[in-house]
């Protein structure tokens, strides 16, 4: 069975979503990563005061959070691209389907495709 040209294009813009989200994931391990590097960095050059240890344990606990909220937000792009997944493939098993918004009892916003 051929696929309507939009659903094909669809399903392009989907993956395309997807390398985007693994690319901003991949910036927010990197900014964690110089975070935790830096605080490192610090305690080590500089004088052991407990103004520098408590600069430490900041940069320690803001480079756990800001992973953290990297990994939440791509795991919730990724449901979002699932969801819109299936909603193109009950349209390409029949072309004439109009892909109904998800309710607010599924766990969808209602807000549109992205929500």
């Amino acid at each position: 069975m051929e696929l309507p040209y939009g659903t094909v294009r669809d399903g392009l813009a989907a993956e395309r979503t997807i390398l985007a989200a693994e690319r901003t994931l991949l910036a927010w391990v990197r900014t964690s990563f110089a975070l935790l590097v830096t605080g490192i960095a610090g305690s080590q050059f500089l004088e052991q005061t407990p103004w520098v240890v408590a600069g430490w344990v900041v940069f320690l606990l803001a480079s756990f959070a800001i992973l953290a909220l990297g990994v939440i937000r791509y795991r919730n792009s990724q449901r979002r691209v699932q969801r819109m997944l299936e909603r193109l493939e009950v349209a390409a098993g029949d072309p004439g389907a109009v892909p109904a918004a998800p309710s607010d009892a599924s766990g969808g916003g209602g807000g549109g495709p992205w929500t």
